[in-house]
């Protein structure tokens, strides 16, 4: 697997909870690093807007099967044998 960090030189502070942020990355780098079962590329990138600061993680695994697109944001949903989700 290949990763690839392009970070903006300097942000400007945001109102975030650090601990927070922090578990949401290491979930979606976690999950990012499942999906590509055969390698792939990893990119972390960070960035300003006009309305604040962003974040992105993107991955070239293989996506969300379109009949589970629709639950991605229910709480707690997984499609893996074990976690802290409930299958659906």
């Amino acid at each position: 697997m290949t990763v690839k960090v392009k970070t903006a030189r300097q942000l400007p502070a945001a109102p975030l909870d650090a601990a927070q942020i922090q578990q949401v990355l290491v979930n979606l780098i976690k999950n990012a690093m499942q999906a590509m079962t055969k390698g792939g590329t990893l990119t972390l990138q960070t960035g300003e807007g006009s309305d604040g600061v962003w974040v992105s993680v993107a991955d070239t695994g293989g996506g969300i099967p379109q009949e589970q697109i629709n639950r991605i944001f229910d709480p707690f949903y997984t499609t893996k044998k074990t976690g802290s989700g409930t299958s659906g």
